[in-house]
């Protein structure tokens, strides 16, 4: 009978484990960094921008007060959360010719949602007396407040009024000179206030 010399299995030392144990725990922890600040860039990427929002809003916001002129019927009207004034406005349907045409634009904030809404009207949806949908123009605003420029023919100066037409004062009727509107973000326990003054050109002082 021949007698054969089996192979040893050798194991691991603890020596060996615990190597390949700190290896693992390395490897682990630098996915897990890696995973970690990719969740907080994605997170940055998708949270708003208050700042790019409110300069895309003013954008519009000056555009559409820089057109404002006087038309009968279509009254400019405003408090220090709600803003109503005659303007040139887009809309294919009701002018097919030219695609644009004078109307009214309101934008009115709103407490309960924190949000900005605008609605545009033609002048057929205005004789009409027709009530169309509001559409969100920003969101998640802890405020937005109009106020209004104009000379106080009483006083001989200018002056800045809550309201428009304002009530206590002698004014032009019409156009307020300006109008500036400011918005208020809060992020966390920081207060950001972003605010534009726009003139009107076919005020009359």
């Amino acid at each position: 009978m021949i007698a054969r010399d089996l192979p040893t299995r050798r194991g691991l030392t603890l020596v060996e484990l615990m190597f390949v144990s700190l290896l693992m725990a390395i490897i682990g922890l630098a996915l897990y960094a890696g995973f970690s600040n990719g969740l907080r860039v994605w997170d940055e990427v998708r949270s708003p921008f208050p700042e790019e929002d409110a300069l895309i809003f003013f954008d519009r916001f000056s555009v559409e007060l820089s057109n404002s002129l006087p038309y009968p019927s279509l009254d400019f009207t405003g408090d220090a959360g709600r803003l109503s004034f005659p303007t040139v406005v887009s809309d294919d349907l009701q002018y097919p010719a030219t695609a644009r045409g004078v109307g009214a634009v309101e934008y009115r904030f709103d407490n309960v949602s924190h949000r900005l809404f605008r609605t545009q009207r033609t002048l057929s949806d205005v004789f009409r007396g027709q009530a169309l949908s509001s559409r969100s123009a920003l969101e998640d605003l802890a405020g937005c407040v109009f106020s209004y420029f104009a000379i106080d023919q009483a006083a001989g100066q200018p002056a800045w009024f809550s309201e428009w037409p304002p009530a206590q004062a002698n004014v032009t009727a019409g156009l307020p000179l300006a109008v500036r509107a400011v918005l208020v973000y809060i992020s966390g326990n920081k207060t950001e206030e972003y605010a534009k003054t726009v003139f009107i050109p076919m005020a009359q002082p």
